[in-house]
């Protein structure tokens, strides 16, 4: 099936959204609607591929992540010839040790001189386990497996895409593979581009949430929010920066995991014969300047993310 997918005509796809995630462990366990782009034209179907890889470190009283999650989602979407967008993304997700302590640690003492915290800490550690206030402990440990499948249904309108989604429990909760439960969104999402070379897109979704694998406090509903600005720098590349925003996945009683999730994202984008493509670094807050009002907060400590797409006829 890939071997045909790949050899199908295509046609490129125009700049547009990052389909970014916190790449928190807890984050990835729940329902968060991807920011799709440009509308689909009727008849018209797309592909993305995204492997994003991201790296935890934070030992506080509440949580103790130490791991890295390598996930390769593959995401479908068609728009029918009356106007419906169907769309299915399912994830491959692999939760070891991991191979970027170096690299990080590198990166640290270049970007703020380093963190306390990895000078202790043994590459490729324990993978993701989480200690609850209040003196509980809930582990999950290394694995590899299928995600919980992502489904959406939307239509196009004056105001943007709308969109609803439900999220199945495909995915092994003792591994943080998925919640275990399922979980329901309704997103808006709809961009402008505003020059030749400056587009602008916002996204915005409410989330309802299921129960959290056991042992953890999930919250019954979140909020999400994400804009990206992209400037042309040539024929068919862009630089583009995003902004996402959501609610924490669980309530771990600390004040700082508490609050809402940011991060910021900076792409290379590009566009061949093949589709467009991207490279995405994602931060939660190694600048300085990140740290303002409404800026970095809560992540994972470096993600990293390769993206394909492409639409045929």
């Amino acid at each position: 099936m890939v071997t045909t997918m790949w050899t199908l005509p295509t046609v490129a796809v125009s700049q547009t959204f990052l389909p970014v995630r916190n790449f928190r462990s807890p984050n990835l366990t729940v329902l968060r609607p991807p920011a799709l782009g440009e509308p689909l034209k009727s008849g018209v179907s797309e592909w993305h591929f995204h492997l994003g890889i991201g790296n935890e470190m934070r030992t506080r009283a509440a949580a103790f992540e130490d791991g890295e999650t390598w996930r390769l989602s593959g995401l479908y979407r068609a728009k029918d010839r009356h106007g419906n967008e169907w769309v299915a993304e399912l994830p491959l997700i692999h939760k070891w040790g991991g191979v970027l302590d170096p690299l990080i640690d590198s990166w640290h003492r270049v970007v703020d001189f380093g963190i306390e915290n990895r000078r202790f800490i043994p590459y490729g550690g324990f993978v993701s386990s989480y200690r609850r206030a209040g003196g509980g402990r809930v582990n999950f440990g290394s694995g590899i497996g299928w995600g919980d499948l992502t489904m959406g249904y939307g239509r196009s309108t004056s105001a943007g895409e709308i969109r609803a989604w439900l999220k199945a429990p495909t995915g092994y909760p003792n591994l943080l593979l998925g919640s275990g439960a399922w979980d329901l969104a309704w997103s808006w999402e709809r961009s402008w581009k505003i020059s030749p070379t400056w587009t602008y897109g916002a996204q915005g979704a409410v989330i309802w949430q299921g129960r959290g694998p056991a042992g953890v406090q999930a919250r019954s509903r979140a909020l999400q929010a994400q804009m990206f600005a992209a400037h042309g720098i040539g024929r068919d590349r862009w630089l583009l920066v995003q902004w996402t925003s959501e609610t924490s996945a669980w309530i771990s009683k600390d004040a700082d995991l508490d609050r809402d999730h940011r991060t910021f994202a900076f792409a290379y984008q590009w566009r061949d014969s093949s589709g467009q493509w991207s490279v995405y670094l994602s931060e939660e807050g190694d600048f300085n300047w990140l740290a303002f009002p409404g800026g970095v907060t809560v992540g994972a400590d470096l993600t990293i993310g390769f993206v394909w797409r492409a639409q045929k006829f």
